[in-house]
């Protein structure tokens, strides 16, 4: 399980999983440092088939990038 959400005055992306043995963490992206468009928004969705080994991110980003990103985990 994942969320997903923009941080901070800098609207960097962030995730947090969870795992049985930790709980609720900070994900990778955090480190990915992605900032988006101040007006963007975003949204996650997984394989058709349940599985959870990837996870698409869709994104704005920066520089009035029209274009919608996709970040695959």
């Amino acid at each position: 399980m994942a969320i997903y959400y923009i941080d901070g005055p800098l609207n960097v992306l962030h995730e947090y999983t969870y795992t049985s043995k930790g709980g609720w963490v900070l994900g990778y992206l955090h480190t990915l440092n992605i900032k988006l468009d101040p007006t963007s928004s975003i949204t996650a969705a997984h394989n058709c088939d349940g599985s959870y080994k990837h996870i698409h991110v869709f994104y704005q980003g920066r520089c009035h990038d029209l274009l919608h990103k996709e970040l695959i985990k």
